[in-house]
């Protein structure tokens, strides 16, 4: 059956963890040898996914731990890195925060969408602004359907843009300009400007 997403009488927002769990105890439990019982739909899906929240915690930090030993592999500047890296991290929190003050959460089809502000941030350059204009457009589109689940995806990915450039054009530069970069990062940023003929700006800094 199609569930509402709010309770009508109180307005509430359906408590898709407690739903799931109620299935589980009192339908499938009564699931016998000669009869299986099989729980479909999108909000039994919104129940699992809850479930099984650590373990999406559990890829997310390791792709932050990822993306952090390629930077700084790059980059051989701590500081640097663990700048980039935190700034990301402070992104998905922005974005978390700002949906929950505008009373969205995360769902199946939007789950992943911290990952790609987080990565998305740890991208450089005109490649990562184009990235992120790129997809605002496309999920600007995508507010054209008339399907709830997918206009939600729409709007949390584009609070997660407008968070990513603001932090990508103004707090990692700022930051960059009183912390620095090592002498080994400014040197090698010189000598790959060089190569190409430009000059990275964060060796200025």
């Amino acid at each position: 059956i199609p569930l509402l997403e709010r309770i009508p009488e109180t307005g509430e927002r359906i408590d898709y963890g407690a739903l799931s769990e109620f299935l589980e105890n009192e339908v499938r439990s009564l699931q016998t040898e000669q009869y299986r019982i099989h729980i479909i739909g999108f909000a039994k899906l919104v129940g699992d996914m809850i479930d099984g929240i650590q373990m999406v915690l559990v890829f997310f930090a390791m792709s932050a731990l990822i993306a952090t030993l390629i930077i700084y592999i790059y980059t051989r500047d701590a500081r640097s890195t663990l700048l980039l890296v935190g700034a990301a991290v402070l992104g998905v929190v922005w974005l978390l925060g700002m949906l929950r003050l505008f009373g969205y959460v995360l769902n199946p089809y939007s789950v992943l969408v911290p990952f790609l502000v987080l990565l998305s941030l740890l991208m450089g350059g005109l490649a990562g602004l184009t990235a992120l204009l790129t997809n605002a457009f496309a999920f600007a589109v995508m507010l054209l359907i008339d399907i709830p689940a997918i206009r939600d995806l729409a709007i949390t990915t584009s609070i997660g843009v407008v968070i990513l450039i603001f932090t990508k054009l103004i707090l990692i530069p700022v930051a960059l300009s009183y912390i620095g970069v090592g002498e080994k990062a400014a040197k090698r940023s010189l000598q790959t400007g060089s190569a190409d003929g430009s000059i990275n700006p964060a060796a200025i800094l």
